[in-house]
C-alpha cells in the first residue's frame, strides 16, 4: 500500500537586504533538515523526484535562488548565494543541515 505524500508548506525567507526567497519544507519537522540547492535556470521544482523519496525520513528544504522565478536576475556573487543558502536556514530556525546541490555554472 502507497504511503500518503508529506505534506509541504510554502513560504518565503526575507533576506537581509529586503529580497524574499520563496521557499518549501516538507516532511516531519524534527527530522534530519536537507537543504536543495537549485541549478542556474531552475526553480525548486527541479528536486521533486528526490524529495518524493526523501520527505520520509528527512525534513526537505527547497528555495528559489536569487535570479531564479520571482527574483529578479543580476549578477550575484557565490558569497551572496552562500549567505542566502544559510539565511534560508535561520529563518526556519534550523542550525545544522545537510546540503544536496548541483553546480552553479
Amino acid at each position: 500500500m502507497p504511503s500518503s505524500p508529506t505534506p509541504t508548506t510554502n513560504t518565503f525567507a526575507l533576506i537581509d537586504d529586503g529580497v524574499r526567497l520563496a521557499c518549501q519544507t516538507g516532511g516531519p519537522a524534527d527530522a534530519p533538515p536537507v537543504l536543495f540547492i537549485n541549478s542556474l535556470g531552475t526553480d525548486r521544482r527541479m528536486w521533486e523526484p528526490q524529495v518524493a523519496v526523501l520527505a520520509g525520513p528527512f525534513r526537505t528544504i527547497r528555495y528559489d535562488a536569487r535570479g531564479q522565478s520571482d527574483v529578479p536576475p543580476a549578477p550575484y556573487s557565490l558569497e551572496r548565494l552562500g549567505r542566502d543558502a544559510l539565511a534560508v536556514l535561520d529563518s526556519l530556525g534550523i542550525e545544522r543541515s545537510h546540503a544536496c546541490g548541483l553546480p552553479r555554472a
